[in-house]
C-alpha cells in the first residue's frame, strides 16, 4: 500500500482532522524527514477541503489516498479519491494555477493510469486545486471517459462543486471501484535508463550484451579506452569529454553505459547520446 494514508469518506468526517496531519507527520518523519509549518497548513488546508467535500457529495462510501507514492516520478500525489465513478487525482497549490502546475496532476494521472493495475479499467480524472485561485466549473464534460481524460482546474474553495460536476457527467463504471483493491493493487514502474542500465550492468559485462552487429573485441578495447582516459583526466585533475563515433549498431551506446555504469565505473562520471534527426515528447 503506497498511500500514508487511506480511509473511506465516512472516517475522513469522523476523525479529528488533528489526528490525521499528526499521521502524515508521522509518516514523514519515519522517512527521516521534518514536517514544517508550510507543510502542516498545507495538509490541514487540504483536508478540510477533502471533509467539506465529501460532505457536499454524499460520498461516505468513497475512498481517500493521502500522499499517495509514485516511485516512478519520484513524487507524491496529494489525493486521490474513489468515487463510484472515477478515480479523482487531486494535486493542491497555494497560488500557482500555472498550465506547468495543470500538467504536474495530469502527468500523476498519466502514472496511475500506466502503471497502476487498479486504475486501467477505470476513467482518471486530474485536478488541480489553487486555493489562492477563483475559476469556475469547466464549460464542457468531455466527450469520451476513457483512460484520463483532460485535467481541469478550479479554486480551492470550488472542490465541492468540481467534484459533483464530475460525479453528474461521469458514466457509472462497468466495474465498480472497490476502495480496499485499488490500494492493494500492484504498482509496477517500467525503471528509467539509468536504474535499468545499473540493473543490467550489475548481471552482466560488456561482451554478454553486445548487439550482434557489434565487434565484441572492439567494444572491450573502446571501454577500455574510454576508462584509460577518465582515469587520466582524475590523475590530472583535469576534465574531459570522450566523443564514440561509429555506425549505427557499431555499440557506442554500449560503451557508454559500461564506463559509467559497469565494473570500472568512475564517479563523477557522465554518459550522454546524442539523438540526432529525432526529436523527444510527451505522449499522453
Amino acid at each position: 500500500m503506497r498511500a500514508w494514508l487511506s480511509c473511506t469518506g465516512a472516517e475522513l468526517l469522523a476523525r479529528d482532522a488533528a489526528d490525521i496531519v499528526g499521521r502524515l507527520a508521522a509518516v514523514q518523519a519515519a522517512q527521516g524527514l521534518s514536517a514544517s509549518a508550510e507543510q502542516i497548513g498545507a495538509w490541514e488546508a487540504s483536508i478540510a477541503r477533502l471533509r467539506a467535500m465529501v460532505a457536499a457529495n454524499d460520498g461516505g462510501a468513497w475512498t481517500i489516498a493521502l500522499e499517495y507514492d509514485l516511485i516512478r516520478l519520484g513524487k507524491r500525489i496529494d489525493a486521490v479519491v474513489l468515487t463510484d465513478r472515477a478515480i479523482i487525482v487531486l494535486e493542491f497549490k497555494t497560488r500557482d494555477a500555472s498550465p506547468t502546475a495543470l500538467a504536474e496532476a495530469e502527468d500523476y494521472a498519466l502514472d496511475l493510469r500506466d502503471f497502476h493495475a487498479g486504475s486501467r479499467d477505470h476513467p482518471i480524472v486530474p485536478i488541480l486545486l489553487t486555493e489562492m485561485a477563483a475559476l469556475p466549473l469547466p464549460s464542457q464534460p468531455p466527450l469520451l471517459w476513457h483512460g484520463v481524460v483532460p485535467p481541469v482546474a478550479g479554486g480551492g474553495a470550488g472542490l465541492a462543486a468540481l467534484v459533483g460536476w464530475v460525479q453528474r457527467h461521469c458514466p457509472l463504471a462497468q466495474r465498480s471501484l472497490d476502495g480496499a483493491a485499488w490500494l492493494a493493487a500492484p504498482y509496477r514502474p517500467v525503471p528509467g535508463i539509468v536504474e535499468a542500465a545499473t540493473m543490467l550492468y550489475a548481471r552482466n559485462g560488456v561482451a554478454d550484451i553486445a548487439a550482434a552487429r557489434a565487434d565484441a573485441a572492439n567494444l572491450t578495447r573502446t571501454t577500455a579506452a574510454i576508462a584509460r582516459a577518465v582515469a587520466q583526466a582524475k590523475a590530472d585533475n583535469a576534465r574531459v569529454v570522450v566523443f564514440v563515433t561509429g555506425i549505427p549498431g557499431a555499440g557506442k551506446t554500449l560503451c557508454g553505459l559500461n564506463a559509467v555504469f559497469g565494473p570500472a565505473r568512475q564517479e563523477g562520471a557522465a554518459f550522454l547520446r546524442s539523438w540526432a534527426g529525432t526529436r523527444a515528447g510527451r505522449s499522453s
